[in-house]
């Protein structure tokens, strides 16, 4: 049995989901599954994913419901249902994970508790100029790379830092806070990159049990 279970939502964005799908093709943990969320896509999506299905040797399982109004909420706690596991990762069909997403996360879990991670919106111009080579490669994680397709100089840049030191003190200047929702990675933009930037002290109490609002993101089963 996969020690983690990755449920990624997604609605008739196949060619978004193509690029999110080939960035978990390319993960130094191997020890999972995926599930797809669809909240009613047509077929070109489950075209897609039985492609990938063809390409990875981890398993990957598509739940659908009919199209009947945004239920994204819905499909994901029937996401929950089919999951092998007690770990879940929530993601979302227009974020792409870089290569240590899944190794971070399996080094710091934690029994009664969920991580909080970091993300990076990029912009509509970016996400146009990214390519599957450039998810295979992991150049699209590098900052030469970013600021040479254009994206704007910002603090999100920092999540890019590599010395562990550097970025657990980074982490200490924005603590997560309980109070807010734990991770949020919507975006208006077409694409965000997620990335391995989870330190041991962005561990948070499990409080949610299952998706009941579109920005529980971290959720677990009883």
């Amino acid at each position: 049995m996969p020690s983690i279970s990755v449920i990624i939502s997604t609605y008739n964005k196949p060619h978004f989901l193509e690029k999110v799908l080939t960035g978990y093709c390319f993960q130094t943990f191997n020890d999972f599954e995926i599930i797809i969320a669809d909240d009613g896509s047509s077929n070109e999506t489950k075209e897609m994913i039985a492609k990938f299905d063809l390409l990875i040797p981890q398993k990957i399982y598509h739940v659908w419901h009919e199209d009947n109004g945004f239920r994204k909420c819905k499909i994901l706690n029937t996401a929950i249902i089919k999951s092998s596991n007690d770990y879940l990762i929530f993601s979302d069909g227009d974020c792409i994970p870089d290569s240590r997403f899944l190794e971070t996360h399996s080094r710091l879990a934690q029994e009664g508790y969920f991580l909080s991670g970091g993300h990076f919106p990029v912009t509509e111009k970016v996400s146009n100029l990214l390519a599957i080579e450039d998810i295979k490669s992991q150049i699209c994680f590098t900052k030469k790379y970013l600021l040479k397709q254009g994206q704007p100089i910002g603090k999100n840049y920092f999540k890019l830092v590599k010395n562990q030191f550097l970025a657990h003190f980074l982490d200490r200047l924005t603590p997560s806070s309980q109070s807010r929702p734990p991770y949020s990675i919507r975006s208006s933009n077409p694409f965000t990159l997620i990335i391995s930037d989870l330190q041991a002290d962005e561990l948070l109490p499990l409080k949610v049990a299952l998706v009941g609002v579109n920005r529980s993101k971290k959720c677990a089963k009883n």
